[in-house]
């Protein structure tokens, strides 16, 4: 298990009995450890996420303890004032296509590439992915380019919100590899783009 990082939002008022606190811990497990933290209260293994108030005790108190000796003093104390928790598995995924049914079936948003919720730019991709449909739709672009575009981007979109992860929760060498894998990518996609516009 690499580092961790924790990170937080200030909702409403912030005078005192009027504050709302969102924060969001990162902590990085190994994958044998799923199945036990996903097993909920009433002995339901779930497959992504356990809800508030169903996630068992003996889970909670562990990550509690690794706040304790992971974390900041402030936000140790923060987490294990948290009285029903919940745990949500963060992943990433992407379609290497973005059309089907010739057409009939256009994939944007998550179902085409599901990037790590850190970068906060889901719902950016997802809304150039449609308003890249406006040049389809007016005749502008064909739907091939459109496809080329977006799948491109979505590759783009996980390989930055991995670099990122890397570079919150990994170690130098990790984040280093991962940011090299992005400019690469950043660069082949430009490259494409060049050589098709001389065809």
């Amino acid at each position: 298990m690499s580092g961790m990082n924790v990170g937080y939002y200030v909702y409403c008022s912030v005078s005192p009995g009027s504050r709302f606190l969102n924060f969001a811990w990162y902590a990085p497990l190994d994958v044998s450890e799923l199945p036990s933290i996903l097993t909920s209260t009433s002995g339901h293994l779930h497959r992504w996420s356990v809800p508030r108030g169903e996630l068992r005790s003996d889970v909670w108190s562990v990550q509690t303890r690794r706040a304790s000796s992971r974390l900041s003093p402030a936000f140790a104390e923060l987490i294990s004032a948290v009285d029903e928790p919940f745990v949500q598995v963060i992943s990433d995924c992407r379609s290497a296509r973005a059309v089907f049914a010739g057409g009939r079936i256009l994939l944007v948003g998550d179902a085409l590439s599901m990037i790590r919720p850190h970068t906060g730019k889901g719902v950016s991709f997802a809304a150039s992915q449609v308003l890249g449909l406006e040049d389809w739709v007016k005749g502008k672009k064909d739907l091939a380019e459109w496809e080329r575009n977006v799948v491109d981007g979505g590759w783009l979109g996980v390989l930055e919100s991995r670099s990122w992860a890397a570079y919150y929760m990994g170690g130098s060498l990790e984040w280093a590899v991962s940011a090299l894998k992005y400019r690469i990518a950043v660069k082949w996609v430009e490259l494409k783009k060049w050589w098709r516009s001389r065809l």
